[in-house]
């Protein structure tokens, strides 16, 4: 035989022997050697270019050869068909089918497709144009029954976690489906402070915000700030907040981390994880001048207590002695209020500015408020020096200070 003609032979028929299979490919467009008008088919006995139910063969893999009459097979065609059955959009958690959309043909119209004369399995297929079966079907979840137009059908009949398979054309119909409706988690609208903010003021609300009503004490139990941060929470249009029961720390930076898992009031919980942070204002100092370079110096030799009125006077005193300190000018004064006590032991600025003492006698203690020119406007006798019978101790008051409700917390000192 010709050698050139043996050649053409060769690449005509385009058998190819590979991995103990033969691999019929198509190239080109030849015409079908065989119509097939059953829908059950041999694949040892067809042929490239073939047609089965107006569906043409384009591939083919059979092993070379096979042992019995249940062999693998892998076998590809072109051309439509219209099925109906039931489609399942299965979800991620799905460890064979996880978010494939695949679609079980109904008894009547699996005759519209090719099936192997051995193949036994109930015939379903998984869409390849995911995106596209998506937009019709649903999100992961959704199922329904349909009818639909395929192409590039598929069969892949092996001893393996395998399916067939099938480009989605069009639907024609959907009947009674249900879609899944994608669950959105609440979204962080904003924060306070916001994140980086700088000087914030140190009477500063904590705060988040979310797009829909959340379950505030789920919010709260998933937010940490770090340093700590004391006080009750509440909620103001949608912004859930702490307000600290003391100024926060100045100039101080504070982190604030939200964990996953805070829920919303219908239900849905949260998987966003953030932080963000701030910095309070710095302290602000007010330079008051040494002691010592006030005039007269002599009148604050012994410095034992010290006190700001409301308006931030600093009032001094030494066992004996009474005074203010006033700026003036560029430079601070001092005033004398009042002197020549037996011994002054506190001084302290109640909530309306006034300036009370704490002075020992000679038989007793007195509570004394003295106004702006020194003299005394009330006078209180505390206590005398008692000494309780089952202790040789004696019991002196000794401080001085008042409570935001405006009480005298006054405080003894034991000997």
């Amino acid at each position: 035989m010709n050698t050139k003609l043996v050649v053409l032979i060769l690449a005509a028929s385009t058998v190819i022997m590979a991995a103990g299979y033969v691999i019929n490919t198509f190239n080109g467009n030849p015409e079908g050697k065989v119509l097939i008008t059953k829908h059950v088919f041999d694949a040892r006995e067809i042929q490239i270019g073939d047609t089965i139910l107006n569906m043409k063969v384009t591939h083919a893999e059979v092993p070379d050869n096979p042992e019995g009459n249940d062999y693998p097979a892998v076998v590809m065609f072109s051309g439509k068909a219209t099925v109906t059955g039931n489609y399942y959009h299965h979800k991620e958690e799905d460890p064979f089918l996880g978010h494939e959309i695949s679609f079980a043909v109904d008894e009547d119209s699996a005759k519209n497709l090719p099936r192997l004369k051995h193949d036994e399995r109930s015939l379903w297929f998984c869409l390849t144009n995911h995106d596209e079966a998506e937009m019709e079907f649903g999100p992961p979840g959704s199922e329904g029954k349909a009818k639909i137009i395929i192409d590039d059908y598929t069969i892949r009949y092996e001893p393996t976690e395998t399916w067939n398979t099938a480009r989605l054309v069009k639907v024609i119909e959907k009947i009674g489906s249900t879609v899944e409706q994608k669950v959105v988690e609440p979204i962080v609208l904003g924060v306070e402070p916001q994140d980086g903010a700088v000087d914030v003021s140190r009477n500063s609300r904590i705060g988040i915000r979310f797009d829909r009503p959340m379950n505030n004490g789920s919010v709260a139990q998933h937010l940490t700030i770090v340093p700590a941060v004391a006080g009750p929470w509440h909620e103001d249009g949608g912004l859930i907040y702490i307000q600290p029961v003391e100024p926060l720390r100045p100039g101080q930076k504070y982190t604030v981390i939200l964990a996953s898992g805070a829920t919303s009031q219908d239900g849905i919980t949260s998987t966003v994880t953030m932080s963000w942070s701030f910095e309070t204002e710095e302290p602000q100092y007010r330079h008051l001048p040494a002691l010592r370079d006030l005039e007269p110096i002599q009148a604050l030799t012994g410095v034992r207590a010290l006190a700001f009125g409301l308006n931030g006077e600093m009032y001094v005193s030494t066992d004996q002695e009474v005074g203010k300190v006033l700026p003036s000018g560029s430079s601070y004064e001092y005033k004398q209020l009042s002197t020549g006590w037996r011994e002054i032991e506190d001084l302290a600025v109640d909530g309306e500015g006034r300036l009370w003492l704490i002075v020992a006698e000679k038989d007793n203690y007195r509570l004394i408020q003295m106004d702006e020119e020194g003299n005394e406007s009330t006078v209180i006798t505390i206590s005398q020096p008692e000494q309780l019978s089952r202790h040789s101790n004696w019991f002196y008051p000794k401080n001085l200070a008042f409570l935001p409700n405006g009480d005298i917390l006054q405080l003894s000192l034991m000997f």
